[in-house]
């Protein structure tokens, strides 16, 4: 159980730990699309993921923008930023896997990489910092909500176990 390792950052600070996963996942994703090309479905689910992952990087540069522009009108946060840091670690232990990881390993740890961002709680913690960005923030919750299904049911399709 990680403890709260930073309290009262910036919003910016939230947004940038923010940014770097969601770009390091479509990152991941690209990865595992070239990596498992020679399975359509594989590779189809690795684009999608990829593609959601990648605009989402581009809406939290957005939010970064607006809370520049508007430094007064963000709170500062109290947020737990050790689930962040070890979901980048994550996924840099997963790319520098060799070999790499098979399919049949490798959608439990992305399910397991989406449990544990918890990057719904830094997007609570966002909205509560500047409501006006919430319908924003909830579209990317739902977005990442979709991805886990995607997940969990081509594993379900692929009879590989998950817990």
């Amino acid at each position: 159980m990680s403890t709260v390792e930073t309290r009262g950052i910036s919003i910016s600070t939230a947004l940038e730990y923010l940014e770097r996963v969601e770009t390091e996942l479509a990152k991941l994703y690209d990865w595992l699309q070239d990596l498992f090309d020679g399975d359509e479905e594989a590779r189809y689910l690795f684009r999608r993921l990829k593609f959601t992952d990648a605009s989402h990087a581009t809406l939290v540069a957005f939010q970064k923008r607006i809370v520049m522009r508007e430094r007064r009108s963000f709170s500062r946060v109290d947020l737990d930023l050790a689930p962040m840091k070890q979901a980048l670690e994550l996924i840099a232990k997963i790319r520098a896997a060799d070999p790499p990881p098979e399919l049949e390993r490798m959608i439990p740890l992305l399910l397991e990489l989406d449990q544990f961002t918890c990057e719904r709680c830094y997007r609570e913690a966002i909205i509560q910092a500047n409501p006006a960005i919430a319908g924003l923030i909830n579209s990317m919750t739902t977005d990442d909500e979709k991805n886990g299904v995607s997940l969990r049911e081509f594993a379900q399709a692929r009879g590989i176990p998950i817990t």
